[in-house]
């Protein structure tokens, strides 16, 4: 006789019955970890409701304070000369008129390709003063006729404002005792330039 085949597959209903008591432990796990993650959150909120809350600190806006503050009143006596050119402060290429309220310069026959320069018959010590100048004309420069003159460059116009010594060249720009600006919008402190403002142009 053929010995009987034995019978070795587990039931069926045994492994149903293990796997949903895994599921419902594991469902218990982690309702526990849930129910933990929650109350420590309820535990920090109530930290945080027992800390006093610190009043917010206002931002201190500060004002801009002008660092050029007014020049106190001067209450000395107004000059009462006039304020002007004189002839021994201007190169001789410089033509007044208007009683010397406007100044020229000589333009012909090559003077144009130097340059004229004038200093004031008033000076300054100490404080604060402001003055104007207008530019009234731009002149054309360049000579006429003359070979090759269509391709010739006319000279450029220049024009500088500003202080000086008494004593010192008349071109500003030319010695270490001058400050000025010229209308190129560049500044002279002495011999050094430094660009940096509006061109000027004329009628301004």
């Amino acid at each position: 006789m053929a010995p009987k085949k034995k019978n070795t597959a587990a039931p069926k209903k045994d492994d149903k019955k293990v796997e949903e008591k895994k599921a419902e432990e594991k469902k218990v796990e982690e309702k526990k970890v849930e129910e933990s993650v929650a109350n420590k959150r309820k535990a920090e909120d109530e930290k945080k409701e027992d800390i006093p809350e610190q009043p917010k600190k206002e931002a201190k806006i500060e004002e801009a304070v002008e660092q050029e503050q007014d020049a106190p009143a001067d209450k000395r006596a107004v000059l009462k000369g006039v304020i002007g050119f004189n002839a021994a402060d201007t190169t001789l290429n410089v033509v007044p008129t208007m009683d010397g309220k406007v100044l020229n310069s000589l333009t012909d026959n090559g003077m144009q390709h130097l340059v004229a320069g004038a200093r004031a018959n008033v000076g300054v010590k100490a404080g604060r003063y402001m003055f104007e100048v207008q530019i009234l004309e731009n002149v054309v420069l360049g000579d006429a006729g003359g070979w090759g003159s269509r391709y010739r460059q006319p000279p450029k116009q220049m024009v500088r404002l500003g202080f000086s010594t008494a004593g010192s060249p008349l071109v500003l720009g030319d010695s270490e005792d001058h400050i000025c600006f010229d209308a190129d919008g560049a500044c002279y402190v002495g011999k050094t330039r430094s660009a940096g403002f509006k061109r000027v142009q004329r009628d301004k």
